[in-house]
């Protein structure tokens, strides 16, 4: 019985476990380790819609539009107190209009809650806005010294493409494929 070359080629290859290797480590992975800084994510999908969380765990929100000065506002309440650091007020530049932030502001009434605005004029100085999707250490608990890192996602702005992240990989897998399809079509045209 004759062996065909060409899987004899895959056997032998060392090519394909090293792609194989390659795609596997560039597909995503759960994040399992806990943050060493409480997390607070908050995420505006549409101009009437916003959620956030806390170290991973959804937190309430309240659209509380004050119109027409600020259309787009909400009132989060975290499960903590929080020691705001100063100037006290925090700003994302929106991706559409950098001369417009989304704004986090804390409760002069209550200290587990905060404003978030949208769209709004970027507070004067000392505060200057940073880039969508950044981190930014806004206080600590009341008690603790563990600092509290704010993102600021806004999706509700941005027209994006749907990406799961595992299209570098996938990509990888197509172009091994194309790569042993053609050492096989060289195998028989020899």
């Amino acid at each position: 019985m004759k062996t065909n070359p060409a899987l004899k080629l895959l056997k032998t290859s060392t090519l394909v476990p090293f792609v194989i290797a390659i795609a596997a480590a560039l597909l995503p992975r759960p994040v399992s380790a806990q943050a060493a800084n409480n997390q607070l994510v908050i995420t505006e999908d549409s101009s009437t819609s916003l959620s956030a969380t806390y170290n991973g765990s959804a937190v309430s929100v309240t659209f509380s539009p004050i119109t027409p000065a600020f259309p787009e506002r909400w009132i989060v309440t975290l499960p903590v107190n929080v020691s705001y650091q100063s100037p006290g007020e925090f700003a994302w530049t929106e991706p559409e209009n950098s001369s417009n932030s989304n704004v986090l502001a804390p409760s002069p009434t209550f200290g587990n809650q905060f404003f978030v605005t949208s769209d709004g004029i970027p507070p004067g100085p000392p505060v200057t806005p940073v880039g969508d999707e950044t981190g930014v250490f806004i206080g600590t608990p009341v008690g603790s010294t563990v600092p509290i890192i704010a993102t600021f996602d806004d999706d509700g702005d941005v027209a994006t493409v749907p990406d799961t992240g595992s299209t570098l990989g996938l990509l990888v897998l197509a172009l091994a494929g194309l790569f042993g399809a053609r050492r096989i079509r060289s195998f028989r045209a020899a």
